[in-house]
């Protein structure tokens, strides 16, 4: 990933930057011969996340994050921290073969999240809260504000998705597990079946 946040990161606004990859990494595991890769534009230290302290209170503002049509990037915001804002930024062409791919993840984390004024284009899901981080996540994303954002996938991706099998789409929001959640005032384009039935919002309850 191009920015990694360790354990204890705090107090930190990524401002007016473009953040982005230049290749399409990588296209399979050299130890068992599958596709994997763990590649996020922001994320956590994938190796110890979820040893305290947590990250907290980082903020992405009228940033440009954003992949290309040959590049495979599971997520442009992998957030797993306390107090976070996402606002006033660009996020476009976030998609992988063959696994799950989303503009904002938010799943190990107690909150507050702010997500305002942002241009999302992810394939599988562009914002989505919960339903990761093990049996032993102790958190439920909490105080959440969701606003004024355009939520959208090209429909230039539905051959892709369809028949190339080069993305994987679910839908545009969804809640696997999370409370006091605001979604207001957001704009929905363009989503289909595929990997899922084709609804644009999804909640559902689990760990």
């Amino acid at each position: 990933m191009l920015f990694r946040s360790e354990n204890g990161t705090n107090h930190w606004r990524l401002s007016g930057i473009e953040i982005t990859a230049n290749s399409n990494y990588p296209n399979g595991c050299p130890t068992n011969g599958k596709q994997c890769f763990s590649y996020f534009l922001i994320g956590p230290n994938s190796n110890n996340y979820k040893t305290p302290p947590l990250p907290d209170s980082l903020t992405v503002d009228r940033c440009y994050v954003h992949g290309s049509p040959t590049q495979d990037i599971l997520s442009a915001m992998s957030a797993q921290a306390s107090n976070l804002a996402f606002v006033d930024s660009y996020i476009s062409d976030i998609h992988a073969a063959g696994f799950d791919s989303s503009g904002i993840s938010v799943y190990y984390s107690p909150g507050p999240v702010k997500i305002t004024n942002n241009y999302i284009s992810a394939s599988t899901e562009n914002i989505i809260l919960g339903g990761g981080g093990g049996p032993n996540n102790p958190w439920v994303p909490s105080d959440i504000q969701i606003q004024y954002n355009y939520l959208f996938k090209p429909l230039s991706w539905v051959a892709a998705s369809l028949t190339a099998k080069t993305m994987t789409v679910k839908n545009a929001f969804e809640v696997k597990s999370a409370q006091r959640v605001l979604f207001d005032s957001n704009i929905i384009e363009n989503v289909w079946a595929q990997a899922q039935a084709g609804e644009a919002i999804v909640l559902t309850v689990r760990s």
